[in-house]
C-alpha cells in the first residue's frame, strides 16, 4: 500500500462550519483552495505521519445549465479545478419550492378574512413585498465521496484518508476503508458538528485550528468584500423581515398595525419565522425558513 495521504473535502461543509466558527455567514467568505492543499501537505509531513500528500478531492454541487447562476458558478469551478493538488468532483443542486410558502399564504388569507378585507387583495400586497426563496439541496456529492474513498482504498492508492465532513452517512464508508488497512481521520472546524458515529469509528479527529480559519488571504477562508449596494444590517434585523413586509401590506389596504397584532390569525414575531443563512455557492444569500416556537 502506498504511504500516501489523500483529502476528501466536502466544500459546502467546510465553508459553512468554518464561517460559523469565525462568526461569519457562509455568504461572507471565500474558500481558499490553495490553502486547503497546503494544510493537507503540512498534515502529511507531520512527525506523527511522515507521509507524502497525493491529492485532495474537492466536492461541490453544481447548478443546471439553465440556471441563472450557472455561468458564475462555472467560473468559480474553473479556479478550483486549476488549483494544483486538487481534483474537482461535482454533484448537482436540486431546487424545490419553499415548503413554508403555502402555509404562510393560507395564514395571510385567514388573517384577511378575520379582518374583513379581501383575501386576494391582501395576498397580492404580501406577494409584492415578499418572495419565498427556493429550498436548495446538494445531490450526488455524498455518493461521489463514498465511491472515491472505497475505489482508491481498494487499489491501495493511499494509507491515510482525511475526510472533511461530519455527516453520519459516512460512518459505513469509514468502516469499509478501515477494512482495507487505511487509517481514516475526520477533519472539522467545529467538532460539535461531527456525528457521534463518525467520532467513534474514525482513527482520529483533527480540529482545524483558529489560525487556519482566520480571515487572511493565506488561510482557508477569506472575507468577501462588502457590497456597496447593501447597507449593513444590525444583528437580528433579518428576523423581522417577514413581519415588516406583512405590516406594510396591511397598511396599504388601510388596516392599522395595532389592529393587525390583536387578531388571532396574524403572524407575530414570537411565533413567526426565524431566518437562517443557507448559502451555497453564490454571492447572494439563499435563506431557509423554519417555524420558531411560541415564546
Amino acid at each position: 500500500m502506498a504511504d500516501m495521504l489523500v483529502g476528501f473535502v466536502d466544500a459546502f461543509y467546510l465553508r459553512a462550519q468554518g464561517a460559523s466558527v469565525i462568526g461569519k455567514r457562509g455568504v461572507d467568505v471565500h474558500m481558499n483552495a490553495s490553502a486547503v492543499v497546503d494544510w493537507l501537505r503540512k498534515l502529511a509531513a507531520d512527525e506523527g505521519m511522515n507521509q507524502s500528500f497525493l491529492r485532495a478531492y474537492w466536492y461541490e454541487g453544481a447548478f443546471e445549465p439553465s440556471h441563472q447562476w450557472y455561468d458564475g458558478q462555472r467560473q468559480y469551478f474553473h479556479i478550483i479545478a486549476r488549483t494544483p493538488g486538487i481534483q474537482l468532483r461535482l454533484g448537482h443542486i436540486v431546487e424545490r419550492p419553499s415548503p413554508l410558502a403555502e402555509p404562510i399564504r393560507q395564514a395571510v388569507r385567514k388573517t384577511a378574512r378575520s379582518l374583513e378585507v379581501s383575501p386576494d387583495r391582501l395576498q397580492s400586497e404580501f406577494d409584492r413585498n415578499w418572495t419565498f426563496p427556493p429550498e436548495r439541496r446538494q445531490k450526488g456529492v455524498d455518493t461521489l465521496i463514498v465511491l472515491d474513498m472505497v475505489r482508491l482504498a481498494g487499489r491501495s492508492a493511499y494509507s491515510t484518508a482525511v475526510l472533511v465532513s461530519g455527516d453520519q452517512d459516512f460512518a459505513e464508508v469509514i468502516r469499509t476503508v478501515q477494512d482495507f488497512g487505511v487509517r481514516a481521520l475526520i477533519a472539522t472546524p467545529n467538532p460539535a458538528t461531527v456525528a457521534r458515529d463518525l467520532t467513534q469509528l474514525a482513527d482520529g479527529l483533527i480540529v482545524i485550528d483558529a489560525d487556519s480559519r482566520r480571515s487572511n488571504r493565506d488561510r482557508l477562508l477569506s472575507l468577501r468584500r462588502p457590497r456597496s449596494s447593501q447597507s449593513p444590517q444590525r444583528k437580528g434585523a433579518r428576523h423581522n423581515v417577514l413581519r415588516l413586509n406583512y405590516c406594510l401590506s396591511m397598511r396599504r389596504i388601510g388596516i392599522s398595525a395595532a389592529r393587525f397584532r390583536r387578531r388571532r390569525y396574524c403572524i407575530p414575531y414570537a411565533r413567526c419565522l426565524a431566518v437562517k443563512a443557507n448559502t451555497l455557492f453564490q454571492p447572494s444569500t439563499a435563506c431557509s425558513w423554519r417555524y420558531a416556537p411560541r415564546s
